[in-house]
């Protein structure tokens, strides 16, 4: 009975505001279906044959395939990469010969050789251009068992890679050069760095070739 006696303009702001809720719910839902669908659309388009043979080939190459001899003489590829030395001849052989091959159109001799004719100079605007970023890591204290002391005498932090090692800024030897830590002006005088580059927080360089 008290419902029905209130007034008729009460009755009709409290419709309105639900019709107003109702149209606005609506209309957000309806944005949200176009874009999902847009996305869907979007995302369904990059998985095409030259995107796929583009990124087979990069891991075939970059990953897979073993360090040329002319660099290395231990039949290693990527994942098998367990120290600084081992990163810098993987960067001397798959890495520039994929992306800076000294006779165009030849790419690093690998085990894959129909993956990598023209492919990546064609296709990778897809990817966006290559990047190479220094990534220093702190050391921090903790135990150390003695049958591991022959294999390390520091720790790193919990987000740091068991493959890596800090590398001090004056070390002696020459594959360490470098990567000890570098300014900008010292990036661009590399040969194989003929991009830009900058720095990034915390330590390090960023180089876009």
């Amino acid at each position: 009975t008290n419902v029905s006696r209130i007034p008729c303009k009460y009755s009709h702001n409290s419709c309105l505001i639900c019709d107003l809720e109702r149209r606005g719910a609506v209309l957000v839902s309806t944005i949200y279906v176009i874009l999902l669908t847009s996305v869907a659309i979007q995302t369904s388009g990059l998985f095409n044959d030259s995107v796929f043979t583009f990124i087979k080939g990069a891991k075939s190459v970059l990953v897979e395939d073993e360090f040329p001899a002319r660099v290395s003489s231990l039949l290693r590829t990527f994942e098998n990469i367990d120290n600084v030395d081992e990163f810098y001849l993987w960067a001397k052989g798959p890495f520039l010969d994929v992306f800076y091959p000294e006779t165009l159109p030849q790419f690093y001799q690998g085990n894959k050789l129909q993956f990598r004719e023209n492919i990546f100079l064609t296709q990778s605007t897809l990817l966006g251009i290559p990047r190479w970023r220094q990534q220093r890591y702190r050391t921090e204290d903790c135990m150390l068992f003695d049958r591991n002391s022959d294999l390390a005498d520091f720790c790193l932090e919990r987000s740091s890679s068991i493959r890596w090692v800090p590398i001090q800024d004056n070390g002696n030897s020459a594959n360490f050069a470098d990567f000890t830590f570098s300014d900008s002006p010292g990036i661009l005088s590399y040969k194989w760095a003929p991009g830009t580059s900058s720095w990034y927080s915390g330590g390090g360089f960023n180089v876009e070739f």
